[in-house]
């Protein structure tokens, strides 16, 4: 279970902290190489035959890295979703430094994130229903046509012609 950490930073700005232990995402790294395993072609090898050493010699950190990443991500739209934060725009993924993807020696990972929280506001004019003035407006047929005429002059085409004749 990825361990979540909650600050304030300023009013309506925070900072998440998330952890991933070994255990959460190596699993699902060992699948990637698997999986990348079947599909990969290196010289001297048939496609899928290449040894499982080779493949997580030559592509385990950059599976190690894209997994650590979605691992991340997912946990933290669950996160967010599960206690109903209500932020403004997207987190910002803030750089960690001293950490690096080393498939033959993993640990556990920090991420930060910062965002922007929405704020609470109310509009008093609204509380009640007679603050608010609504209009009703009739729209008869001698304004729609009105308003066809001045469209069609707005948005006609234009055409050659010999004859000039009125409203052209």
């Amino acid at each position: 279970m990825p361990q979540f950490k909650r600050e304030v930073i300023a009013p309506l700005h925070e900072k998440l902290t998330l952890t991933l232990a070994k255990d959460e995402f190596f699993p699902k790294v060992e699948q990637g190489l698997k999986k990348l395993a079947k599909q990969v072609s290196i010289k001297g090898f048939r496609q899928g035959m290449v040894p499982a050493g080779m493949v997580r010699k030559m592509y385990g950190n950059d599976v190690m890295a894209e997994e650590i990443s979605k691992l991340a991500n997912e946990n933290l739209d669950n996160y967010i979703r599960e206690n109903d934060i209500k932020f403004l725009g997207n987190p910002l993924a803030m750089p960690v430094l001293g950490q690096s993807t080393d498939i033959n020696n993993p640990g556990d990972y920090t991420f930060e994130f910062e965002i922007g929280l929405q704020p609470e506001f109310e509009i008093p004019a609204l509380k009640g229903k007679d603050a608010v003035v609504s209009y009703q407006i009739i729209v008869d047929d001698e304004l729609v046509q009105k308003e066809m005429e001045y469209e069609q002059t707005r948005h006609g085409k234009s055409e050659e012609t010999d004859t000039i004749i009125a409203d052209d």
